[in-house]
C-alpha cells in the first residue's frame, strides 16, 4: 500500500511539473493537475494539502535524485573529469526525463519561508559538490585554473536553461543532449588543449568502444 501511495505521489508531481511548465506556477490549477490523472481535487488533497506543497515536493523529488548521485560521484575513485561528466549527464536526465526540469528553474518565491530555506540549502549542497569536483580537477592539472564558483554557476545556468528550448518531439534524445553538454562544458575546462576533442575522455563501454 505504501508503495502504491508513493507512486501516486510521483505521478501527481509529474502532472504538476507539466502544468507548471505550460502555464507557470500561478497559472496552473490544482484541478488541472488532478484532471490530467483522472482524479478530482478532493482525491489530490489526500496526498498534498495545497499547490505550494506540491511545488515543494517537486523540488525535493528532483533534489533527492541529484544529491543521491552527487554522494556516489564524490565517493567514486574516477578522475575528476569523469566524475563531472557523470554528474552533468545525470543533471540533464533529471531536467528532461524526471519532472521536465520545472522544479529546478521555476521561481522559488511561491514557496513558504520554511520550504524555501530547505530547497536553497539543498541546492547549495549540490553546487558545493560541483565546485569540489572542479577544484579536484584543477589540483590534478586536468582543468585549467579558474574560479570554481563562477564555473559552477556557468554550468548550472547552461543546464537549467535546457527546458526553455527543449522540444520532446524533436530529433535529439536526452542522452544525445547530455553527451553534447558534457562534451562542451568539460572541453572548456581542459588544461591540455589536445584533450579538448569531444570524445577525448568519454568513458569506454565494456567492448572498448566509446559510449554514445
Amino acid at each position: 500500500m505504501a508503495g502504491g501511495r508513493q507512486q501516486t505521489r510521483i505521478e501527481i508531481l509529474k502532472s504538476a511539473a507539466a502544468a507548471f511548465r505550460r502555464r507557470g506556477y500561478h497559472g496552473a490549477t490544482v484541478e488541472e493537475i488532478a484532471a490530467a490523472l483522472e482524479m478530482n481535487k478532493g482525491n489530490l488533497y489526500y496526498y498534498f494539502r495545497n499547490k505550494e506543497e506540491i511545488l515543494f515536493a517537486c523540488h525535493q523529488y528532483s533534489l533527492d535524485i541529484l544529491l543521491d548521485l552527487l554522494d556516489r560521484v564524490l565517493a567514486s575513485p574516477d578522475p575528476p573529469d569523469i566524475r563531472l561528466r557523470t554528474l552533468i549527464g545525470a543533471f540533464v536526465h533529471t531536467i528532461l526525463d524526471e519532472l521536465h526540469g520545472t522544479a529546478l528553474f521555476i521561481d522559488l518565491q511561491p514557496l513558504t519561508p520554511a520550504h524555501l530555506r530547505q530547497v536553497i540549502a539543498r541546492r547549495d549542497r549540490f553546487d558545493r559538490g560541483i565546485r569540489q569536483i572542479l577544484e579536484d580537477g584543477m589540483e590534478a592539472g586536468l582543468f585549467a585554473p579558474a574560479d570554481p564558483k563562477l564555473v559552477a554557476f556557468a554550468m548550472l545556468g547552461a543546464v537549467n536553461w535546457i527546458p526553455r528550448w527543449f522540444d520532446p518531439r524533436g530529433a535529439a534524445p536526452s542522452q544525445e543532449i547530455a553527451d553534447a553538454f558534457a562534451d562542451f562544458l568539460i572541453a572548456g575546462l581542459r588544461a591540455d588543449p589536445i584533450a579538448n576533442r569531444p570524445d577525448a575522455r568519454r568513458p569506454k563501454t565494456a567492448d572498448g568502444l566509446r559510449s554514445l
